[in-house]
């Protein structure tokens, strides 16, 4: 088990810069005075910036760094991937190129081939970060949410069903539970209710012993007012 309890609070920091893990050391260490336990590495993974060339190595300095000062400062880590796609990646790879704010594009959830190499990146960041203050967890684009970006629904053409998305999102769950035996979700809290039927259904069902967790997104006053 990853979350405690009495382990009620998680800090969103956006850590959009890529020249910057936004949170430093003593900030990590006056979180953890005042009772945090777990910080969420939002942007953390940008597989863009960390591959910027298909045959270049990945670097891993920058969560390496968080992960780091997170330890030192006695924390846990909600690690979320992935933010960004590079844009080196074939078209067939995208429902969507587009670019919403610092992420990139949306895969395409029927190609088996970007599943795959979706599921080696995961796999390669679970086994980087494995360990008992770390926790892998969902967060395919846009801007770093789980993957609500495209529904199947009101008639939109997203070339997939509600079967196939939702099936997709459980096979990539199979490899993030194996971690601590939790599920991890995150949405904005737009996010239309009528949709989180099929895909809750099937998540619990699926992992019906596993601690069920989701992260809400909320607004916060930055280039638009927002009223919530």
């Amino acid at each position: 088990m990853f979350i405690d309890d009495d382990d009620r609070l998680l800090i969103m920091d956006m850590n959009l810069s890529p020249d910057s893990i936004a949170l430093t050391y003593d900030e990590m260490v006056m979180l953890k005075s005042a009772g945090v336990k777990t910080i969420y590495f939002q942007a953390g993974m940008r597989w863009d910036i960390m591959q910027p060339t298909p045959d270049a190595p990945f670097d891993w300095s920058r969560i390496d760094r968080f992960v780091e000062d997170a330890r030192l400062a006695g924390l846990k880590m909600l690690i979320p991937v992935i933010y960004a796609f590079p844009k080196w990646l074939p078209d067939e790879f995208f429902f969507s190129r587009e670019a919403n704010g610092e992420s990139y594009g949306v895969p395409d959830y029927n190609n088996a081939e970007a599943a795959g190499i979706i599921d080696d990146v995961i796999c390669a960041t679970i086994n980087r970060y494995t360990a008992d203050d770390c926790q892998v967890v969902f967060s395919i684009p846009s801007n770093g949410e789980f993957p609500f970006h495209q529904w199947p629904s009101n008639g939109s053409t997203v070339g997939y069903d509600m079967d196939t998305f939702v099936s997709w999102v459980v096979d990539r769950q199979r490899l993030f539970v194996a971690q601590h035996d939790e599920v991890w979700t995150a949405y904005h809290p737009y996010t239309n209710p009528t949709y989180w039927g099929p895909l809750y259904g099937a998540l619990f069902s699926e992992f019906p012993l596993a601690r069920h967790y989701g992260i809400i997104f909320t607004y916060v006053q930055h280039s638009q007012p927002h009223i919530q």
